[in-house]
């Protein structure tokens, strides 16, 4: 597939608009199978809207092309089922998290340790939540800098696989970094802890983008979540 060559930005509401293939990534765990499969939804819903086969979207004749509309689509279909999907699985590892889900949706996005564990039932120690959260690749941490003037000394300091850089309509730049199960090594815990240990730096937690729609997360739009 050529998506990143062929599809346009796409916007989103109140925020900068952010290139089409860096959106569909950001909703998957990097997996070229999840891009393979986003991007083939994508098309499919091209197709069937325009009202034109597949092998014509595919090749762009008369200049068809899928736009941010078809990505919104596909993206938004695919995350669903695969929440789905993630749920059912993961609960056969973990069965109380069916009730740290439910305890969590609607939570405005990025939150904290603390957030988390008002919501939960007694029976569930956060630490517990934390790990079953974590492993199921449902939450991450946000890293970002207090002050500007620090983001310098942190682009050397943080690996730059989980740096992420964006710019808004008012042409704001907005430095963080994002750390999940799938790209870094050690737990939630231990790594939400080391960067807490240090003044210069904001440390909290969000949801992946995957699982937003699923959760009825309260999101910010001041920048598009996750990498």
């Amino acid at each position: 597939y050529t998506l990143n060559y062929r599809l346009g930005s796409v916007s989103l509401i109140l925020a900068q608009r952010e290139p089409s293939f860096a959106y569909l990534l950001r909703h998957t765990n990097y997996r070229p199978r999840e891009v393979q499969r986003i991007a083939r939804m994508a098309v499919e819903t091209c197709s069937r809207k325009i009202g034109r086969p597949i092998d014509d979207v595919l090749k762009g004749i008369g200049g068809i092309t899928v736009n941010g509309r078809h990505l919104r689509d596909a993206v938004s279909e695919y995350t669903k089922k695969a929440t789905d999907d993630l749920i059912t699985e993961a609960m056969r590892r973990f069965p109380k998290l069916e009730d740290i889900f439910a305890a969590i949706k609607g939570l405005p996005v990025p939150f904290t340790t603390e957030d988390i564990s008002s919501r939960l039932p007694e029976s569930i120690p956060i630490s517990h939540a934390m790990e079953i959260l974590w492993e199921s690749e449902m939450i991450g941490i946000e890293v970002t800098c207090k002050k500007t003037e620090h983001i310098g000394n942190f682009k050397h300091l943080l690996p730059s696989r989980n740096y992420k850089r964006d710019i808004n309509k008012a042409s704001k730049e907005f430095i963080r970094w994002y750390f999940f199960e799938y790209n870094c090594d050690g737990e939630v815990t231990e790594l939400t802890e080391q960067y807490k240990g240090n003044e210069k730096l904001d440390v909290r937690l969000i949801f992946h983008p995957r699982i937003f729609e699923s959760i009825s997360a309260n999101v910010s739009t001041k920048w598009p979540y996750g990498i």
